[in-house]
């Protein structure tokens, strides 16, 4: 241990992996200068269009260095992610390729986000002044259904599918279900712990996450983590097994 870099006394602000954690406030925060030399790497990227995959791992890798400060990072990284995988499995990291449409796109959106302080508070459930249980289910051929508990009260709200999303993925159809769930109970779960029950694993362990592995969830994803953002929701989620999940389920086929 180096002495050094270590604190022998108690403090409420200090740094860390390159971030500033401030237990006070309980935010963490990206260093400006930090913050200001990746975004200057993203700005070159914009500039050329093109680079190695190694170049643009060095990116991603510096934004991702910083997700305890910008949680959302994996999301608004994917479509990069995937190209520069892409290329770096078909020519090697070594050998320029021009960054897709949707990639450059994702920079950009970066690129501005960048332009001002990135904190993440970190928000304990136990702070919120109450906790919401939403369950949800969707059956890919006919609706979507869930239930939303509040200490004593409990609300039941389902829909059928529009034929336009009839025979998409299930877990497409399970993730919609839970995005179309928190807009109708929005104006309930203001400043709550919203604690969500899916028997969908893969919509679970992705949002636990908040990163996903197919490019159809990506946009759900991200309006479902906006969404509790402007709603100061604490989300947090977990596993149903799905003979449990009765109540949601019959509402989804009703």
């Amino acid at each position: 241990m180096s002495p050094e870099q270590s604190t022998l006394h108690p403090v409420q602000k200090f740094s860390f992996l390159g971030l500033e954690f401030n237990t006070q406030t309980m935010e963490v925060a990206w260093p400006d200068a930090k913050r200001m030399a990746v975004r200057d790497q993203l700005y070159k990227l914009l500039k050329v269009k093109e680079a190695t995959p190694r170049r643009v791992a060095h990116t991603v890798g510096a934004l991702k260095a910083a997700a305890a400060a910008f949680p959302s990072v994996h999301l608004l990284t994917f479509n990069v992610q995937r190209a520069l995988a892409k290329s770096a499995s078909n020519r090697g990291w070594d050998n320029i390729f021009a960054l897709p449409s949707a990639a450059l796109e994702e920079l950009r959106a970066l690129h501005r986000l960048l332009g001002k302080p990135v904190t993440n508070t970190v928000r304990n459930p136990s702070t919120a002044p109450f906790e919401a249980l939403l369950v949800t289910d969707a059956a890919p051929s006919y609706g979507w259904g869930s239930t939303l508990k509040i200490q004593d009260r409990t609300w039941e709200y389902g829909e059928r599918w529009p034929p336009s999303v009839l025979g998409h993925h299930s877990t497409e159809l399970e993730m919609q279900a839970l995005e179309n769930s928190i807009n109708h109970f929005a104006p309930l779960l203001r400043n709550t712990h919203l604690k969500v029950q899916s028997d969908c694993a893969t919509v679970v362990h992705d949002l636990r996450r908040r990163r996903v592995g197919a490019a159809r969830l990506l946009p759900i994803a991200k309006r479902i983590v906006q969404t509790c953002e402007c709603l100061q929701v604490v989300l947090s989620i977990e596993h149903l097994p799905g003979v449990l999940n009765v109540q949601s389920d019959k509402i989804s086929r009703t």
